[in-house]
C-alpha cells in the first residue's frame, strides 16, 4: 500500500497542505514597514526653503487585512487532505482484498477447468478407440467429441479470465501491466 502510487499522491498532497497552512500562517503576520521621506517647505515666497527628512517605522501588532480568511482556507485545504486518507486507504485495502479473492477463484477455476478438459480428451481418446473397434456407435462418439470441445473451450476461458485477474490483482498493486 504505501508504494501505491494514489497512497504516494495522496501523502504528496496533505504533506503539500500541511506545508500551504505553515506558509499561510507565516504571512498572515503583517510585515514590518520603513518609510523614508523628504520635505521640502517653504512658508513665504522668497525666503529659503526648510529641507527635512521624515523617517517613519510601522510595526504591525496583529494580522495582516484578510489573513484569516487564507487561514481559514488554509487550514480547511489541509484537514480536507488529511480526512481523505483514511478513506482512500481502506478503499485501497479492499480493492487488493477484492482483486486476491477473484484471482484466487479464478485459479482455483482454471486448475478445475485444466483437470476438466485433460479428462474429456482421456474420454474422447478412448472412445475413439471403442468406435474403431467397434463396440461404440458414432452418436456416443459425437457426444464425448462435443463434451470434450466444451471442455477445452470452457480451459480457455478460465485461462483467460485467470490473466484478467492477474491483471486486477497487479492494478490494485499499484503495479503497471506487463
Amino acid at each position: 500500500l504505501e508504494a501505491h502510487p494514489a497512497w504516494v499522491s495522496w501523502q504528496a498532497q496533505a504533506t503539500l497542505q500541511a506545508q500551504a497552512l505553515v506558509h499561510t500562517a507565516a504571512l498572515a503576520r503583517g510585515e514590518p514597514e520603513v518609510t523614508v521621506g523628504w520635505l521640502h517647505k517653504r512658508e513665504q515666497h522668497g525666503e529659503r526653503p526648510r529641507q527635512a527628512v521624515a523617517l517613519a517605522l510601522r510595526l504591525p501588532l496583529g494580522a495582516a487585512p484578510g489573513a484569516q480568511a487564507a487561514t481559514a482556507q488554509a487550514r480547511a485545504d489541509a484537514a480536507l487532505a488529511a480526512a481523505e486518507g483514511n478513506p482512500l486507504r481502506q478503499r485501497l485495502l479492499a480493492d487488493w482484498h477484492t482483486a486476491r479473492t477473484r484471482h484466487d477463484a479464478a485459479s482455483r477455476q482454471l486448475a478445475a477447468a485444466q483437470t476438466r478438459a485433460a479428462l474429456a480428451r482421456d474420454t474422447l481418446g478412448f472412445f475413439e478407440r471403442a468406435f474403431q473397434a467397434g463396440e461404440a456407435d458414432l452418436p456416443a462418439l459425437l457426444r464425448v467429441a462435443q463434451e470434450a470441445f466444451d471442455a477445452e473451450q470452457q480451459a480457455v476461458l478460465a485461462r483467460i479470465d485467470a490473466a484478467a485477474s492477474v491483471s486486477a490483482l497487479r492494478q490494485a498493486a499499484g503495479l503497471l501491466p506487463q
